[in-house]
């Protein structure tokens, strides 16, 4: 993230040198702060969308509950982190899918479920064992464990009546 942004930085400033040199016109632009009248503010009232984007990557996922747990409980109003938005690839999908069926306004629990839910997992829960798997399936990397973990953890807030709460 860093060098992202140092190289946006260096970036910046090499093109702000070359337009400054080679158009007067643009110089005056850069260099000039834009009026009140030409720029919008947001209203203090207005409201906020919250967006969580998890990525993936095996322990990333342990790492993102801890995260979040830090998150939620070093705060005074851990309502402020209800997401309106969440996305999650492989590992943070598994969070993002968690987070997504978490009763509004229970927070904290949240915070003690997911950490609970990558505290007990175990290998075997993702994976199929791999000697058999090697040996009696077409691949060593069987995804029914995951299928039936994910389903087992999601169908906890699932009710026939009004679907995912």
């Amino acid at each position: 993230m860093a060098f992202f942004a140092s190289a946006t930085l260096v970036d910046a400033i090499s093109l702000r040198s070359y337009f400054s040199e080679k158009e007067p016109e643009v110089k005056e632009v850069l260099s000039t702060p834009p009026e009140a009248s030409e720029t919008e503010t947001v209203p203090k009232t207005a409201p906020i969308c919250k967006a969580l984007a998890l990525s993936g990557g095996a322990s990333k996922g342990a790492f993102q509950a801890g995260a979040i747990y830090g998150l939620i409980n070093g705060v005074d109003h851990p309502e402020d982190f209800e997401w309106d938005v969440l996305t999650g690839v492989s590992t943070g999908a598994i969070n993002a899918s968690m987070i997504g069926v978490w009763p509004k306004g229970a927070t904290r629990g949240l915070a003690d479920y997911i950490v609970e839910k990558w505290s007990n997992l175990k290998t075997s829960d993702i994976y199929g064992e791999w000697p058999d798997q090697a040996f009696f399936h077409l691949s060593k990397y069987n995804m029914n464990n995951l299928t039936d973990f994910l389903r087992r953890t999601l169908d906890e807030f699932y009710s026939e009546d009004k679907g995912y709460q």
